[in-house]
This record gives C-alpha cells, sequence and structure tokens, in this order.
C-alpha cells in the first residue's frame, strides 16, 4: 500500500513538473490579469494578435533586488516577474492603475515585441518610449506622463517603434488664449492685509517686504499654501498665476503653482534652480513627469502660469508656453496657491487668477466675490522620486 502512495506521488510530481515546463503553460497572477489582456487588446488595434492563453506566459511576483521593478526572462514560455513591494506600494496612490500598466506592459515589450532599453528623448526632453529603463541616467528618473494623448503615443511608439515625433512635443501654443478675464491681481505693494492673511501661518512667517509677499518656512515638508475663490472653479476654463523667487543654495528645491479641491487633490507645476519643471498631482506617489527647460532663470524671478481650456491644462514659464497635459481632478475645486520647499523662504509677487467668460464682461459682484472666503489652509505634500528600473 505503501509502495503504491509513492508512485502515485511521483506521477502526481512528474505530471506537475512537465506542466510547468511546457512552453505553452500559462500562469499569470490574478492581480497582473487585467493588464496582460489590455496588452493583446492593444496590440490587436494596431494590428499585432496575440493570445498568451494559447502561446504560454508566467507573470509572478517576486523580491527583486538592485531596485529593480519588473524583470523580463527570455525563457519558454516568457516569465516576468513584478517587485511585490514595488506593486504594493504603488497600489496605495491615486494613479496606480496606469502605473502598474506601463510597468506589464514595458516588460511584455521586451518579451514579445523585440524590444530593448531605448533610453533617448523627445525634443522637449520627454522620454521618447516606455521602453526607457535599465541602468540609471544622470539628472533622469524614470517618470512617464501616462495618460491621455501621451499614453495613445507611448502605446503606438511600443508596437511600433518608427511611429513620428508626437505633436504635444511642439512649443507652438495649440490653442487661443483670447476671453480670459482677470478677477483678482495682487502685486503687494501695499503694506495693508492681503488676501494673503499672515495671521493664518503656523510655525511659519508670512509678511509684505519690499512690495514682495514672504514666506518663511519652518517646515521639514513641502508645504502648499492655498485659498478658496468660490467663483474660480477648476472644472472652468481658468488662468493662474504668480512670480517666485527662490533664492536657497540647494538648487533642487522645488517651488510653484498649486491648485484644486484641497480636500480631494491638488495639481501642481513646479520648478527649481537646477532649469527642471515638473508637473502631477499630490495623490500620486510621484510626479507625472520633470523636464529640464532653459527658459527658467535661476535664483531670480520667474513668472508661472498655467491656462485651463476644457480638459487641457496648458503651462507657462516667463511668458513661454513651455508644457500641456489634461488635469487629473474631475471634481469641482476652488482652491489656488502655491508651493514652499522644506525650512526654505519663497518670495511671491504678481498674483493673478482669472476666467474664461463667453462675454466681454464680468459682473461686478463676481469680481468681489473673488475673494477667497476662508483662511488659508496649509497642506504637506510629499514628492517621491522613481528610482525603480524596469528590466
Amino acid at each position: 500500500m505503501k509502495k503504491k502512495i509513492i508512485y502515485l506521488g511521483i506521477i502526481v510530481l512528474l505530471i506537475l513538473l512537465q506542466s510547468c515546463g511546457n512552453d505553452k503553460t500559462y500562469c499569470v497572477h490574478a492581480d497582473f490579469t487585467e493588464y496582460v489582456y489590455r496588452f493583446e487588446k492593444e496590440a490587436a488595434q494596431r494590428g499585432r494578435n496575440f493570445n498568451f492563453k494559447n502561446t504560454g506566459l508566467i507573470v509572478e511576483f517576486a523580491d527583486l533586488k538592485d531596485n529593480l521593478a519588473g524583470l523580463c526572462h527570455y525563457e519558454k514560455p516568457i516569465r516576468i516577474e513584478i517587485d511585490k513591494t514595488y506593486w504594493k506600494k504603488m497600489k496605495q496612490y491615486a494613479g496606480a492603475d496606469l502605473v502598474c500598466e506601463e510597468l506589464i506592459f514595458h516588460e511584455l515589450g521586451h518579451g514579445f515585441l523585440n524590444r530593448n532599453h531605448l533610453n533617448t528623448t523627445l525634443e522637449n526632453d520627454e522620454w521618447k518610449s516606455m521602453m526607457c529603463g535599465g541602468d540609471s541616467i544622470p539628472g533622469k528618473t524614470w517618470n512617464i506622463n501616462y495618460r491621455g494623448m501621451r499614453r495613445s503615443y507611448y502605446l503606438d511608439e511600443l508596437f511600433n517603434e518608427n511611429t513620428p515625433a508626437p505633436e504635444f512635443i511642439s512649443t507652438v501654443l495649440p490653442i487661443d488664449t483670447s476671453g480670459y478675464f482677470s478677477l483678482h491681481y495682487e502685486n503687494f505693494n501695499s503694506m495693508n492685509p492681503t488676501y494673503w492673511n499672515p495671521s493664518t501661518i503656523k510655525n511659519s512667517s508670512l509678511s509684505i517686504q519690499n512690495q514682495e509677499l514672504v514666506y518663511v518656512s519652518q517646515s521639514s515638508a513641502n508645504l502648499a499654501i492655498v485659498a478658496k475663490f468660490p467663483y474660480v472653479d477648476i472644472l472652468d476654463d481658468f488662468s493662474f498665476e504668480f512670480s517666485f523667487r527662490l533664492a536657497e543654495s540647494n538648487p533642487f528645491l522645488r517651488y510653484g503653482l498649486v491648485f484644486g479641491n484641497s480636500s480631494v487633490s491638488l495639481d501642481f507645476f513646479l520648478i527649481n534652480n537646477n532649469k527642471e519643471m515638473a508637473f502631477g498631482n499630490n495623490k500620486w506617489y510621484s510626479y507625472f513627469t520633470k523636464l529640464k527647460n532653459d527658459h527658467i532663470i535661476p535664483f531670480k524671478n520667474n513668472h508661472l502660469k498655467v491656462l485651463k481650456k476644457e480638459e487641457m491644462l496648458y503651462y507657462f514659464i516667463n511668458n513661454a508656453y513651455v508644457y500641456s497635459s489634461e488635469i487629473e481632478i474631475g471634481k469641482e475645486g476652488f482652491n489656488f496657491g502655491f508651493m514652499v520647499p522644506e525650512f526654505s523662504t519663497l518670495y511671491v509677487d504678481n498674483f493673478r487668477i482669472g476666467k474664461k467668460s463667453k462675454s466681454q464682461n464680468i459682473p461686478r459682484e463676481h469680481v468681489s466675490a473673488s475673494k477667497p472666503t476662508a483662511e488659508l489652509e496649509i497642506l504637506e505634500i510629499e514628492i517621491a522620486e522613481i528610482y525603480s528600473s524596469k528590466q
């Protein structure tokens, strides 16, 4: 009887070993099945047909070393490992679905599209391909603004490396900006209390010096200082701008515009004195993308402006159009302000906020009501860097 059980166990083990070594084994963890299906669907839309259940694929969790997020093994069938810690961390943040999709698609690109790493950039300094990865690139992180029109481009390029450069890299502003009217302007020339009320600041100081608003932060965190403007909704077409100067010696400290709904999320447009600009949302793990831009004047005054038209945001530095992207927030929001980096002194000037009007005249009651209706809010914003590499 014992011999029978032993023989039966050996047979079962041999069957399992044979199935695991089968060239057509399909074993995809439940966390990844949706992304594998999407890859097949996106491929079919571009004339590439895959049926991994028939041809074989293994996608599994692993504890990867060397700060790797994903790893493709050229075995039969193709085997992909995803770092469990990285995946779990990403799932805690907004935007996780797209971040995880881009990772899975990158590894499938290695395994089934014969794509190698491509660490070249477009003319505007964005990565040319989602196949960027491997060894670190000085001054660059692996962030890709994998959303909206850019997602469409990156998918096209994934399946066709000869995809032409996208229109969104153009430095020519693609829209008409007429019809936007100012609701409030503040140049801080007056020593009288402004709408940016110093009395609401805690553990920091806010004052007016030499016709500038001066914010001195004693916090170890990045701080968003926002006010509420009830007649400027981020769902409407709006314009919003400030001038900033940060004289701190650390060139990598970020400062700039924040806007949205403080109880939901805030989009941001930040620069630093290393001539880099970053765009993102505070509920995401990291910024959408970080790019070099020569319109930034280090340690001097820089005027930042964002203009919204329909679902798109258009960004300007010192009156030059530099970038466009979809707004992330889908709910109403009336909060506008600026971000101060940790333990820094930020000089602020030339605040202006407005909106697009169908008529040439905005009612006076809207202008007067554009004043903030509540005290300033101060929110901590954590912006991580993505250094985890895809192999």
